[in-house]
């Protein structure tokens, strides 16, 4: 006997004429997946090399004393911490390599520019955004207002809401509702954030790389005799592509 199928509907395919568990004696979309799925651990460690590599180049150039030279260099380091957060991104997923403790490693050294926390984000991202998508209350990744909410709030929060709604309010919405509000405030405001020490090494080593940038931004800056403007420009330089970043990828 065949499996009912809705009309318009694509029945899932069986493979290798497992019944497994799935719907009308089907594999799991999961399982299916799992066919397409090749972690490579050379290719990952060569990637994450390169990209780190590129970040290196392009700090250097923005640290320098020429100001199209700095410019340039921070475009490139743009480039670099996109990339390196894509990397972050899939080995929280442990689908970069096929090592757990080699994927927490790559991860938390490439979420390092962009100032993720490599525990929190495995929680927000992993846990609540799939594992609740689209739930308002659960997946926080994207929560607009409703129209009772809205007509009810003052005019600045209005505003707000409008400016998350623009291309560039995107990137102001992940800094201010994700990545301050949800992995840093969030975290150390809730009781099993504090608890978890995973969480705390996590949010102390990336406190320790922005400490380092600063230092780093700060001697440059001495060096070519502006450090008031130097370090102005490195703030900018890392506030500017911490917006690049997607929670919801």
């Amino acid at each position: 006997m065949r499996p009912s199928v809705t009309p318009g509907v694509v029945a899932p395919r069986r493979i290798g004429g497992d019944t497994g568990s799935g719907v009308n004696g089907t594999q799991p979309a999961s399982k299916q997946l799992r066919a397409y799925a090749h972690p490579s651990t050379g290719r990952a460690l060569a990637t994450t090399g390169l990209d780190i590599a590129l970040y290196l180049v392009g700090a250097g150039a923005a640290l320098g004393d020429h100001p199209g030279v700095g410019l340039l260099g921070s475009a490139i380091m743009t480039v670099a911490m996109v990339r390196l957060f894509i990397l972050g991104h899939d080995a929280c997923h442990q689908s970069l390599t096929a090592f757990r403790r080699l994927n927490g490693i790559i991860g938390r050294v490439a979420f390092l520019p962009t100032l993720t926390p490599f525990a929190t984000w495995e929680f927000g991202h992993n846990v609540m955004h799939h594992g609740f998508t689209n739930l308002r209350g659960r997946d926080r990744v994207w929560v607009p207002m409703d129209v009772r909410d809205y007509r009810s709030a003052v005019s600045l929060r209005r505003l707000q809401e409008r400016t998350y709604r623009t291309l560039p309010g995107v990137g102001v919405y992940y800094l201010v509702e994700l990545w301050w509000k949800q992995l840093w405030l969030g975290t150390l405001l809730s009781w099993r954030g504090c608890q978890s020490k995973r969480v705390w090494w996590d949010m102390m080593l990336t406190i320790a790389w922005l400490g380092l940038w600063l230092g780093a931004v700060a001697s440059a800056g001495s060096r070519g005799g502006h450090p008031h403007n130097d370090f102005l420009a490195g703030l900018r330089s890392h506030r500017s592509s911490l917006g690049t970043g997607r929670w919801g990828s």
